[in-house]
Formats: structure tokens, sequence, C-alpha cells
């Protein structure tokens, strides 16, 4: 018991009788007085909490992610940031975390530790005890890896096993800890470690059987009671993923089997097999540690991307909590979103295209050679067109579940939000007009608008003869690379839309 305020009673006030208490209703009056002012000054904030945490492995970047984070950068406003690094935590880390919750349950609490599918039991308890929200912090464009075993003493045929992850995010992580310093790091977990690259194998294979959709329906439909959300922070330089050099796919390929195969114990694996997969492991990582350098994001952009997300989720939250709406009670077909989008009108977005050419003869003579295609149906992609359904595209089916999409746009559908036009951007397959994204809707009250997945915001203009708009995706890189032609207008132009879902 935390007692927080002593005070004495006289001996006679104690053993005064209930009848004659009246007597002396000044002592008891004041004792009263007393434990309502302490009472008052000790009351607890009730409001719902956020429990953040880290369904990955090592060496993924989530104490970099956690390190510097304040309350004032995630807009914790009057809510108590906790960070709490796994490794740092004396003794069992849930029971012990799960005590500061109980005391401060309003708070943001963010756990910087790797949390694979075994450890999410105690993290749905301690969400659902506490009335908080999850939020899971997952790497954006993940991808499922699909691995075949063949093991002939134990199953005729091959085997597939699928993981959350790509092999190339796999091989990074790896590289990061192979990057720490000897004998640094509090979890042990270094450069020094005899079999680093294959604890963060075991790490991995801790997702087997789990896909990237299953990953977000046990988050987003079983964890806690409350309307959980899925983070994803940029961790690619590229949304598609490239290729992995052949020799290290294959030494990543097969320090998994080796790892299932010990995990399920359907072979015997040797020490010496392990240790000539670290080998291997090492040896490519070292070979490929320029190009595996080359296709992630700086540290900033991916904290950055954290804390805005986090801040949106943060405003987001209600006083009281809310509790999540079973699936069975919810009329919607699965996969039924395709989009979620800003729609702007036509007459809009032309009125902009229309100023963009009196400011830019390059834009006129561009815009005056593809007149004939206003004409054109603009839904099919034979001849060059213009667009007709113009918006902004803030996220598509393929690059999240529909769990993910409701979660993370569902409280924007319906509202308005005012938008800028920024620049005209072109080449000669496709035109598109750069925007700039408010932090909130338009009218009152203002909701937080979710940033949209793509890292260039715009709406398609103009496609060539059979060209998807997306290529307009493709725009900025070419503008770097002198391929296509960015013309800023001299100031930016007020547009007005409305969020939608495209089904």
């Amino acid at each position: 018991c935390k007692c927080n305020i002593v005070t004495e009673l006289s001996a006679g006030l104690i053993s005064t009788p209930v009848d004659m208490a009246e007597e002396d209703d000044k002592g008891i009056a004041s004792v009263v007085k007393m434990l309502r002012e302490s009472s008052e000054s000790f009351q607890t904030d009730l409001r719902p909490g956020m429990f953040v945490f880290f369904p990955s492995i090592p060496g993924s970047g989530k104490s970099s992610l956690c390190q510097g984070l304040s309350a004032e950068m995630i807009g914790a406003g009057s809510r108590k940031l906790l960070v709490r690094e796994g490794d740092k935590v004396p003794g069992k880390f849930y029971p012990a975390i799960e005590k500061e919750i109980m005391d401060s349950p309003s708070s943001i609490f963010v756990a910087d530790k790797n949390v694979p599918p075994a450890s999410w039991g105690p993290v749905s308890n301690i969400c659902a005890s506490n009335n908080l929200t999850a939020v899971a912090v997952l790497p954006s464009g993940s991808q499922d890896t699909s691995i075949e075993i063949t093991c002939p003493e134990a199953f005729q045929s091959a085997k597939s096993y699928i993981f959350p992850f790509s092999l190339l995010y796999l091989a990074v992580c790896m590289k990061h800890v192979l990057q720490r310093a000897p004998n640094s790091h509090n979890g042990k977990l270094d450069s020094a470690t005899k079999l680093a690259c294959m604890v963060v194998v075991k790490f991995y294979c801790l997702y087997r059987g789990v896909s990237n959709d299953k990953l977000v329906e046990r988050v987003t439909r079983s964890m806690g009671k409350g309307i959980n959300h899925i983070v994803r922070v940029p961790f690619f330089c590229e949304e598609v993923q490239p290729k992995l050099p052949v020799d290290l796919e294959e030494s990543l390929r097969h320090a998994i089997t080796l790892q299932v195969l010990q995990d399920v114990r359907l072979s015997d694996v040797s020490d010496d097999s392990m240790e000539r997969a670290e080998e291997r492991l090492r040896s490519c990582l070292a070979k490929n540690a320029s190009y595996l350098d080359k296709v992630v994001v700086s540290e900033d952009i991916s904290k950055e991307s954290l804390a805005i997300q986090l801040s949106d989720h943060i405003k987001s939250m209600k006083d009281d909590f809310v509790e999540r709406v079973e699936e069975a009670d919810v009329e919607m077909e699965s996969n039924s979103i395709k989009i979620v989008s800003l729609d702007i009108q036509m007459e809009d977005i032309q009125s902009v295209v229309d100023e963009a050419i009196c400011q830019n003869e390059h834009v006129k003579a561009f815009m005056e050679e593809r007149e004939t295609d206003k004409s054109n149906d603009s839904d099919n992609i034979v001849n060059g067109r213009y667009i007709k359904n113009t918006h902004c595209t803030f996220a598509h089916r393929a690059q999240m579940s529909q769990e993910e999409i409701r979660s993370k746009f569902s409280h924007m559908i319906g509202a308005e939000a005012t938008v800028h036009a920024v620049s005209f951007l072109y080449d000669e397959n496709v035109a598109a007009l750069e925007i700039s994204i408010p932090s909130t809707t338009s009218g009152d009250p203002a909701l937080p608008v979710t940033r949209p997945m793509n890292k260039f915001p715009h709406v398609t203009v103009w496609c060539g003869k059979n060209i998807e708009a997306w290529r307009s995706n493709t725009l900025p890189a070419k503008v770097i690379n002198k391929e296509a032609t960015k013309v800023v207008l001299k100031s930016p132009i007020e547009l007005k839309g409305r969020f939608g879902f495209w089904e």
C-alpha cells in the first residue's frame, strides 16, 4: 500500500460513539477535509493510453527510432511519454512495465524491445487490462517470404514456410548488428557475438507461419480491446525492393533452413553447421556491404515519419476509452477498398493547369500538343487521355491490408481538406500536379490527416498511350535524372477536396 498522507486522530475522536459524533464534529470535519484534499491531489489520469511496440528483429533500428523521442515530437500533450529499453528493465519485462503503466494509464508507452508472436499475448493482456490502444511499428513495404525446406528424413516433399519480412530486410538487420562495436550492446548481440547473424536468423524464424496480413490482423482485431493501429516507417529507399545478390540470397535461405529444422526438431543441426552458416553469412554481407548501404533510407527520415504518425494517432484519441467493434458486427466486404483518395473537382484541377500554361511557355507547348486527347475516353488506356476523376491517392490496397487502410484512414472519410498545388511535372508519358498536404482537415472539428503512403503527393492530369496513371510516381526521380521537367508555380494555388474510399 502506498500512503501519500499521514494524519493523527485523537483517541477521544476514535472512541466517540456514532450518536455522540456531533459533539466533536469540528474534528471530524477537519479529518474529512484533509482526506478530500489528499484524494484530489493524487487523482489518477484515467484517459486511455497507448502501447507502442515493435514486432521486429534485432538490427531493425528500433532503438535508434526510440532514442531522443520526446513528448513534444509526438504531440503527447499532457500525457506522459515512457520509453523503456528491454535490455535495461530489471527482471521480467512485461510484469515490470505493467506496474509502471498501472500508475500512469494515460501515458504513451514505447517498448524498445523486439516483440515476436510469442510475446503478443502479454502485450494484449496489458492493453486489455489498462484500456490501452496498441500501435505496432513495422517497416514500410514489408514483403512476405516463402522458404521451401527439404528434409528427406522427416517428409517426402519440400515443405513451405512463410515469414512477414523480406530476405533483404533480414540481410540489412544482420549488417546493422555486425556494425555494433564489440561488447557494446546491452543485450550482448554485436560484432563480438560468436553467432551474431544466426541469432538474428533465430528471431526471424520466430515469425514462422505469420504472413503480413496475419500480423496486421492479429494487431488490429485481436490485441487488447481498443481500436489499434499499424504504423509503417520508411526502411528502404524504394517501395519495390531490389533483388538480392545471388550469393547473399542463397546464404540467407540456407541459414533459415538450418534454423527451422532445429526449431521444429526435424533434423539434428550440428554446431559446426551453424558456425559454417555464420561464416558464410558474414562473408556475403561484407562482400555486399556497399549494396546494402544504398537500399535503406536515413535514420532521420524514419524518425520523422514515426513521430508524425504517432502524433496523428494521439490527436485522434478520445478522453474515454473506445472499444473495438468486432468484425461480426461490421457490415463490410473484405478487400472492397481499392484506394483511399482525396477527390478534387476536375474543373478546379484544370484551372491550375491553365495557370501553369500562362506562367510557362514550355508547359503551354506541351499541353497544346495534347489538346486533342481531351475528347478521348479517360478509362481507355489505348489512347492518350486526360484524367476526369481527378484525385490524390493516399493509399492503395497493394500497399497495405484492408485492416490497415480502415485503421489509418477511416476517421478522415467524408471530411474536406484544403491542399495547395505547388508545381507541374511532366515527361512524354505522363503529367501531374504536385500538391502539399495539410496536417488537419477543414471544418470543425479539425481531424488529423494521415500522411499519404506515396512520397510524392500529386494529382495525375494526363497519361499517354498505354500508360497507367501510377507512372506519375516516377516523375520526381526522372526530374533528378533530367528525364522529366518540373515547373514550380509562382505561388501555391488552393484546392479543396473530400476524402473517400474507392471500392
